[in-house]
């Protein structure tokens, strides 16, 4: 083919694509996928594009559904039941009698109230008109000796634009990045722009030079010839409007549930009490491509279990033993403890767990006794000890049988065995501390966690020779917050004639929105099956004169005795 390949998306679950070659004269299907990076763009609709994370999950604020809002006595914005804030904004004035140069700095000191703000954009006064650019400062304390120390202003909070429509009318330059104040904090606010910058001479305070309303207050302020350096001019007041929220709100909540173009009513209502709703269209993506992970498990784990029926005596802190012997030699990663034992009066038990090595644990030491007292009265035990769970066995005391009944972490952690080896004898010691209540251990039995050495993953063939791979016989992991869509390997089939090589073994996912991942593993193919021997009939024959001999025929020859297995024929 001297053109580009023409390939359509993979039509299947082999990931096969349709290609067309010969000069565009024909086409073909083929699965012959390996890495590769798809560039697209997606296509810009109406509404407002919301991405998901990792998790799945994305917070909007009410206010981003909205381009505008005509209201000039402040207003809240809701919508789907998430709260977005209270809009609030404060304007000094727009008459200006005075002015600077582009990049001329204009700064004063803000106040915020009882409640935090997020100042979201900016009306100002500029000569000018068209595309604007400007650059909003603070700092903590006061503007007041910092007015040329570019050192304590540092980096821009937030830069924005917006469309200059000239002398004293406002200005709006919306914040790339809202910018947020702390409640009950004074803060120095200096702003730098691209073009000319209007501003009013200072008459004092009370006069032109301060403004409040409940969130905040605003005394102004100076001007310098440059950004933090130069001629510092005083006072001056810089003209224009501070628009914020008060108070993030709740957000309102999308998820995978969500995925594609979602109707939203957004409410606002000002602070008369007045309404008006419209309808915004937020369109919930999901870019984030799955993480997968081939090959064996990186941890195993095995369970040992003894169900010996052991009687607790009463009222004897010595108690009663059980033992269980472990054969494999592993080193523990993670150790819980499986437990049943019925006892009319859990608060008197004491459990204890003895390791080869002599480690010993108290997992479970007189439920609700803590401090003294006779501790939990209810009826038995049926519980995983699990240094991982979210709540402790010594805060149980359930109301129904068994009373304690979950998976819970112990008195003391089951770490304390970490690093040991689990060959050898564990033992279980169970005591009754209180007289006039007795139980019996059920069973017991330890689940432990060791890394898994093995590299290759281990197919097993069928009785016919051959085995299907499934893609999650690979795959040993996944991260993936809104599911996998369709999963396919490179190799569907293996055989007998695959045993004895390492075979190097691609999967591929993609999830409900087409983003796709891929990992490798080796895969080493076994036949376990033994051969299947079919044995002639029981048989009485006639060994000859004298009961000296007799020749046994060939069995296999005459049809009386059968010999089938899955990779060898002959066998």
């Amino acid at each position: 083919n001297t053109g580009d390949l023409d390939m359509m998306t993979y039509a299947n679950a082999d990931f096969q694509v349709r290609f067309t070659y010969d000069d565009e004269g024909s086409w073909a299907y083929a699965a012959g996928v390996d890495n590769f990076l798809l560039s697209y763009e997606i296509s810009a609709g109406g509404g407002l594009d919301v991405f998901l994370d990792a998790n799945g999950m994305a917070s909007v604020d009410p206010n981003d559904l909205l381009t505008g809002v005509n209201e000039a006595c402040g207003y809240t914005v809701t919508a789907g039941g998430a709260g977005g804030g209270t809009m609030g904004s404060l304007t000094t004035l727009f008459a200006t009698n005075n002015g600077g140069s582009p990049n001329w700095t204009v700064m004063y000191d803000l106040t915020v109230g009882p409640n935090d703000i997020e100042v979201t954009d900016l009306d100002v006064n500029t000569d000018a008109t068209g595309t604007f650019n400007l650059n909003l400062y603070t700092l903590v304390g006061t503007h007041v000796g910092n007015e040329t120390n570019a050192a304590a202003w540092g980096a821009p909070a937030s830069s924005g634009t917006g469309t200059a429509l000239g002398t004293d009318l406002p200005s709006n330059a919306v914040l790339a990045a809202p910018v947020t104040l702390a409640a009950n904090t004074t803060y120095g606010i200096a702003i730098t722009m691209d073009v000319d910058v209007n501003y009013t001479n200072g008459t004092g305070c009370p006069g032109n030079q301060c403004y409040s309303n409940a969130d905040l207050s605003l005394t102004l302020g100076k001007a310098v010839a440059g950004i933090f350096t130069g001629s510092v001019f005083s006072p001056r007041i810089w003209n224009g409007t501070i628009n914020y929220t008060v108070g993030s709100g709740s957000g309102l909540d999308f998820t995978c549930a969500d995925l594609g173009e979602n109707q939203i009513e957004v409410t606002v209502t000002d602070n008369s009490g007045n309404v008006s709703t419209c309808i915004a269209t937020v369109n919930v993506i999901d870019l984030v491509a799955p993480v997968i992970t081939c090959g064996p498990e990186p941890t195993v784990s095995a369970t040992i279990s003894d169900s010996p029926a052991l009687a607790i005596p009463d009222n004897d802190p010595a108690g009663a033993s059980s033992t269980i012997s472990v054969t494999e030699d592993v080193t523990i990663e993670d150790l819980d403890i499986n437990l049943d034992a019925t006892h009319s009066w859990v608060g008197d038990i004491i459990v204890t767990i003895t390791s080869p090595a002599g480690t010993a644990v108290t997992i479970v030491d007189r439920i609700g006794a803590t401090g003294g007292g006779f501790g939990c009265s209810g009826d038995d035990i049926l519980a995983t000890l699990d240094d991982a769970a979210a709540s402790a066995v010594e805060d149980q005391c359930g109301a129904g049988v068994p009373s304690i009944d979950g998976t819970f972490s112990p008195n003391n952690p089951l770490t304390a065995f970490n690093g040991e080896s689990t060959l050898g004898d564990w033992t279980i010691t169970i005591s009754d501390n209180a007289g006039g209540d007795t139980g019996t251990l059920n069973s017991w039995g330890i689940t432990y966690s060791y890394a898994n050495t093995n590299t290759d993953i281990v197919i097993e063939l069928g009785p016919d020779g051959t085995a299907t791979i499934d893609p999650f016989d690979i795959i040993s992991n996944v991260v993936e917050a809104c599911g996998i869509d369709t999963a396919a390997v490179d190799v569907t089939t293996v055989s007998c004639a695959d045993i004895g090589t390492t075979i190097v073994i691609t999967a591929f996912v993609s999830d409900t929105s087409g983003n796709i991942a891929s990992c490798s593993a080796n895969v080493i193919v076994v036949d376990r099956l033994a051969p299947v021997i079919t044995c002639p009939a029981d048989q009485t024959v006639d060994p000859g004169a004298g009961n000296l001999f007799y020749i046994l025929p060939d069995y296999f020859a005459t049809g009386e005795a059968t010999a089938e297995d899955n990779c060898t024929d002959p066998v």
